[in-house]
């Protein structure tokens, strides 16, 4: 069984992944049928997880990530996290909704859980404030 601090790396990989758009990790963080559910996106396989992450790739530049509390136990973790970031290229947040950069830096706060299976992460739940992070990045 992985470690606790082994888990705690692999979440963090996790929001990094969703940060940068970077799919590179996927295959050894997330398993196959993973789950990931979030006020913007909600997908049911690494496949579908992978190409939501993709279309927004290079979006955000200049991350600044801080965890305010990162545990581990068993197969669960929990990572409460700020994170500021430029937004400097297009993405599209949901289905429906595109945002083009307007050279802002956006600040936000939340929470990620993690369920895992063996080492990798089989559900994902990353909860934050949609509405404030819309304000920001679409302005006044």
């Amino acid at each position: 069984m992985p470690s606790n601090a082994k888990r705690q790396d692999t979440l963090v990989k996790a929001i990094g992944a969703l940060l940068t758009g970077d799919i590179s990790t996927c295959e050894d963080v997330f398993t196959r049928d993973v789950v990931w559910i979030s006020p913007v996106m909600t997908t049911s396989s690494r496949d579908e997880l992978e190409t939501r992450l993709s279309s927004r790739a290079g979006a955000l530049a200049n991350i600044e990530l801080s965890l305010t509390h990162l545990v581990a136990d068993g197969d669960l973790a929990v990572a409460e996290w700020r994170v500021a970031a430029d937004h400097v290229q297009p993405f599209v947040v949901a289905e429906d909704t595109r945002l083009d950069p307007g050279g802002e830096r956006v600040a936000l706060g939340g929470v990620t859980v993690a369920d895992f299976q063996g080492g990798r992460i089989s559900a994902i739940r990353h909860y934050f404030d949609r509405a404030t992070m819309l304000e920001q990045l679409l302005g006044d």
